[in-house]
């Protein structure tokens, strides 16, 4: 009644409003302050008279993604990698003009209520039309939209990214390298997009072990390629290829292909 803007009824107006969904059953139980919840409403993550003090009436603190946690379990480990703007590039403000630090670690990139309409992930930064020279799939426009000339991750500018995919089948587990799909979502089949190789969020890797420094840093999904879609294709090739994907200099077309 008094919030209308973060009313949604079901999943699909919730993203065309740029809120996260409320109202629905959750796969299992979390713990929320104290709570333990089947379902996801307002009341899950807010407590009208009992929420904690300098917060938005929240059960738990949000600014150290704790919150966030309670559902999308791991993603705290983004604390200290090279996405915690907080350490990284703690000037900067995002759309709705907070600082890392006013925002949090996960409110620096997402906005729970407040995301432009249609906008994906609830995303809290401003976005710019892509003008690279590669062609770039929907989604990764998300990641190049700071990772260019003019954007927050202007010191890791990527200019080369795209992976050939006509003519070619290409097959991996969406647990351990996600494909995406014609519609933009992982797969067992179809093309390799930046999520393909990194976890945005610095989790542990595919195969349930800490992630080296090295991958924390790169956000890399894992450094063990074996059994991979890589190696499928690149042979003893395949670490070179993976951990310099980036770079000019490994990506000739010729040898690309072999």
């Amino acid at each position: 009644a008094c919030h209308p803007r973060q009313h949604a009824r079901d999943e699909a107006e919730a993203r065309r409003r740029g809120i996260h969904p409320a109202a629905f059953e959750l796969d299992a139980a979390v713990e929320i302050g104290g709570r333990r919840l089947r379902r996801m409403d307002c009341l899950s993550c807010h407590s009208v008279h009992g929420g904690r003090p300098d917060t938005p009436l929240l059960r738990e603190e949000s600014r150290d993604g704790r919150l966030c946690a309670a559902c999308h379990e791991g993603y705290t480990a983004l604390a200290g990698s090279a996405h915690d703007l907080q350490r990284r590039v703690p000037e900067t403000r995002n759309r709705l003009g907070q600082t890392p630090r006013r925002a949090g670690l996960c409110g620096s990139c997402h906005s729970l209520h407040r995301g432009e309409a249609g906008a994906p992930a609830l995303h809290a930064w401003k976005r710019h039309p892509y003008r690279g020279d590669e062609a770039a799939l929907p989604r990764d426009t998300l990641c190049l939209d700071c990772h260019r000339r003019e954007g927050v991750a202007a010191t890791a500018v990527v200019g080369h990214f795209s992976h050939p995919w006509r003519d070619l089948i290409l097959r991996s587990d969406p647990a351990v390298m996600p494909l995406l799909d014609a519609k933009g979502k992982p797969a067992p089949f179809g093309r390799i997009a930046c999520i393909t190789c990194h976890e945005p969020h610095a989790r542990s890797d595919a195969e349930g072990h800490r992630a080296s420094p090295f991958a924390r840093q790169g956000l890399l999904r894992t450094q063990r390629l074996r059994g991979s879609l890589c190696v499928d294709c690149h042979g003893r090739e395949a670490p070179r290829k993976y951990l310099f994907f980036h770079r000019s200099d490994t990506r000739d077309r010729v040898d690309y292909l072999q």
